[in-house]
């Protein structure tokens, strides 16, 4: 819950997260600065783009991602330097076993399920390089119905909420995790 995870974490996370990978992006933009041009990506998360329940630090350091690469953005916008988001949703890697938990030095050790729902890491990397390739400011790389989701939460925000308070938050849980995502049908028949 939202409400108990430890501070600890919290910096832990924004440590990991946030500040190491701008920490590198700040030498690789001094670099570009110099050599005049220069192209740097960084990956965040479908869960930086909308917020996801029992995840609010993980989405905090994601959105924090977002800041800072938007604002860069602006900055070296006519300076020949691009900027590239890489927003990935649930992939089949080791991820969710390793995630932090509301206590410092804890992992949710729950790994992927070859039943779930996800994007195989093969594919989310072509959809990276495509990105890249093609200077995509930002791209979302997720499957159905985790991106149509994200859509309808960035630019119909009122009839993402409207259908939250329909299909609750364990139903996006469930989406975040990946898990048998027919519970949409189940949610919508019960109610």
């Amino acid at each position: 819950m939202w409400e108990e995870i430890e501070m600890p974490v919290d910096k832990e996370m924004f440590e990991l997260n946030v500040f190491s990978i701008i920490n590198l992006t700040r030498i690789a933009v001094k670099y570009f600065n110099h050599k005049g041009k220069g192209h740097v990506a960084a990956t965040s998360s479908i869960a930086g783009v909308l917020g996801v329940p029992y995840s609010g630090t993980y989405c905090a350091t994601k959105f924090g991602l977002h800041g800072y690469y938007n604002a860069l953005r602006i900055e070296k916008g006519n300076k020949n330097l691009h900027v590239t988001l890489l927003c990935p949703g649930p992939t089949f890697t080791n991820f969710l076993a390793e995630s932090f938990t509301n206590k410092p030095g804890e992992k949710y050790g729950i790994g992927t399920r070859p039943t779930d729902k996800r994007m195989t890491a093969e594919r989310c990397g072509e959809l990276c390089a495509v990105a890249l390739a093609n200077r995509i400011p930002e791209s979302w790389m997720a499957l159905f119905p985790l991106l149509p989701l994200t859509y309808v939460a960035v630019y119909f925000p009122i009839v993402f909420r409207s259908a939250l308070k329909i299909l609750g938050p364990e139903t996006l849980f469930k989406l975040r995790d990946s898990r048998d995502t027919t519970v949409l049908n189940e949610v919508l028949k019960s109610k």
